[in-house]
């Protein structure tokens, strides 16, 4: 099922409703009864549109967006969505016989249905590009998973290259994280400290640096030109996103477990150390460090002006990005008691995931209060920016996503801004 506008039929339902309630206060001599029907009825139509979505036309709007489609999946007997990758060339869902289905980003209906690997692998990314061919370029996705790289067509789903003899090309080093994209390849890490560029238009590894020793953490896209990564010895590296190139790298007193999130070409890193460290990504100079009292394994946020980092003995911190000059960081605000993952960060809202209680809890930026927690009992997954700028993406495991767009005129839409880079949204 696919769900388009639904604030219009939902208005105008609710609108008749209304009319046929005053009809029958109309008509009637006692005032108090009818009322109270015509509100019941009221109530009962939208509570029973409300549980048709994911997330309600009031959530919604509580997070400032609108409800742009809902579709539900037809699932083979047993399966369940476990997946979903979304950009604004399509939404790809995988379940758990890592079938894929595409769906187009802007109203939800299906294109395609197709097998993405089999049961024994794991899709990694699904990830639509321009492959270079001849002299041109032709539209192609491109599905990474855990032991091959390959392409389909966008318009059926069907293996298909530009280069027949490698329609699947195998992994010459298994992966031991998520892959990011860069404009030509996927890039991930591995268990034996080495970063891998697996090209789109063969499928073949084309650069591998090796960095230290294993890397567990999704490595992070900045700019579209520099790949940031952290290793279980505590290295971090910052490399060409082109060619593998090394820009700097330096050494750390303890390992990264975490992604390295990226802004105003500043690299923030959480170390097992107990440090919070900023670095200049342009050549590695460090900004500041901040001592903790804890290991850090959660990855940090953040925005153009300030860095987001959950601290299990002192809760959430807020850091200025850049350290204005001190050593030890400038500490903005403390929070205690959201150790929960940071989803984005959209004006003076920091928005936050509670996968336990499945709401929304939004903070105010510049003081750390909670300015308002958004309940949505439906939702098993959620993810922010990924079609425009200030949309969330939503799933549940029965086959129904949904996508929420920013209450904003067609005119300020634009594509979600990539000179940010977290883990939320890499």
């Amino acid at each position: 099922m696919t769900a388009r506008d639904p604030h219009r039929s939902i208005a105008a339902t609710l609108f008749a409703t209304a009319v046929l309630a005053s009809a029958t206060y109309a008509q009637t001599e006692t005032a108090t009864p009818a009322p109270k029907a015509g509100e019941s009825a009221v109530d009962a139509l939208k509570a029973s549109v409300e549980a048709l979505y994911l997330v309600a036309p009031d959530a919604a709007e509580s997070l400032g967006t609108t409800i742009g489609w809902q579709t539900r999946l037809t699932l083979p007997t047993g399966m369940q969505t476990t997946r979903v990758w979304a950009s604004a060339q399509g939404v790809f869902v995988g379940n758990t016989r890592n079938e894929l289905t595409m769906l187009r980003p802007h109203d939800g209906t299906i294109v395609w249905y197709s097998s993405g690997a089999p049961t024994s692998d794991t899709i990694l990314a699904v990830q639509p590009m321009q492959v270079p061919f001849a002299q041109s370029a032709v539209d192609r996705i491109a599905v990474a998973t855990n032991t091959c790289v390959y392409l389909v067509s966008p318009v059926d789903g069907k293996l298909h290259s530009p280069v027949p003899l490698t329609v699947k090309q195998p992994v010459h080093r298994t992966p031991s994280t998520a892959p990011v994209a860069t404009s030509s390849a996927f890039v991930w890490g591995t268990r034996s400290g080495i970063v891998c560029w697996h090209r789109f238009a063969t499928g073949a590894e084309v650069n591998a640096k090796t960095i230290g020793a294993s890397i567990v953490a999704k490595p992070t896209l900045y700019a579209d030109s520099c790949v940031l990564v952290g290793t279980t010895d505590g290295f971090v590296a910052a490399l060409d996103a082109a060619n593998g190139a090394s820009y700097w790298r330096t050494k750390l007193g303890k390992g990264v477990r975490a992604s390295i999130a990226a802004a105003n070409d500043t690299a923030i890193v959480a170390s097992q150390d107990q440090y919070v460290y900023a670095f200049d990504i342009r050549n590695g100079a460090k900004l500041w460090s901040y001592f903790t009292e804890s290991s850090l394994e959660t990855p940090p946020f953040a925005t153009d002006e300030v860095a987001i980092q959950f601290v299990p003995t002192e809760g959430l911190m807020c850091f200025e990005l850049r350290g204005a000059g001190h050593p030890g960081g400038v500490v903005r605000w403390t929070k205690q008691g959201l150790g929960i993952p940071v989803l984005t960060a959209h004006g003076q809202d920091l928005f936050l995931w509670d996968p336990v209680r499945r709401q929304v809890v939004v903070v105010d930026l510049a003081t750390g209060a909670i300015a308002r927690t958004i309940a949505m009992p439906q939702v098993e997954w959620i993810e922010a920016d990924r079609l425009l700028k200030g949309d969330f993406m939503v799933w549940n495991t029965d086959g129904r996503v949904e996508y929420l767009a920013p209450r904003v005129s067609a005119a300020a839409k634009k594509p979600a801004d990539s000179a940010s880079a977290n883990a939320a949204s890499n």
